[in-house]
């Protein structure tokens, strides 16, 4: 029984490292606050959502990320867990303030994920993040709007920090 034990921790713990590493060097150097690597907005748009981004990020110290992934990056059933890894990767927030936001979109696969720091999940709760999302970003994907979605969004999101 102990070596069942044992055996079944290495392969744990093998599953675990293998799949780390796999996801790490699979997830490309952020861009800036918008890392557009499906191509869903334009040069303008990147712009315009970085300068909401970074003056939200001046006036509150929160920082929020958003990439776009294509399937060259990730497949479907890993969407989620990818975007879970390029938040941990890339660091978004304040060092020991765990105070970021990380927005995965993705076209192809029909996908988002709002990723919450534990800083900023007292004021942003995961059920305010999932309305978010059904009611301002899903609505306007589903009608190709993906930069008038994600502006939207991003703009709800900020409403939540306002005092």
């Amino acid at each position: 029984m102990k070596k069942i034990i044992t055996l079944l921790g290495i392969f744990l713990f093998l599953g675990i490292s293998s799949f780390s590493q796999i996801q790490s060097d699979s997830i490309p150097k952020a861009l800036g606050w918008v890392s557009d690597f499906e191509g869903i907005y334009s040069k303008a748009e990147i712009k315009s959502l970085d300068s909401l981004i970074s003056s939200f990020e001046h006036k509150t110290r929160i920082e929020i990320a958003v990439i776009t992934v294509d399937m060259n990056l990730t497949t479907d059933s890993s969407f989620d867990h990818y975007i879970d890894a390029v938040a941990n990767a890339w660091g978004v927030g304040k060092k020991g303030e765990d105070n970021g936001i990380v927005i995965g979109v993705s076209s192809e696969f029909g996908r988002i994920r709002i990723v919450n720091g534990g800083g900023v999940a007292i004021t942003l709760k995961d059920d305010e993040t999932k309305k978010i999302i059904e009611t301002i970003f899903i609505p306007a994907f589903k009608s190709g709007e993906y930069f008038a979605g994600t502006k939207s969004g991003i703009l709800e999101i900020i409403k939540k920090f306002k005092h």
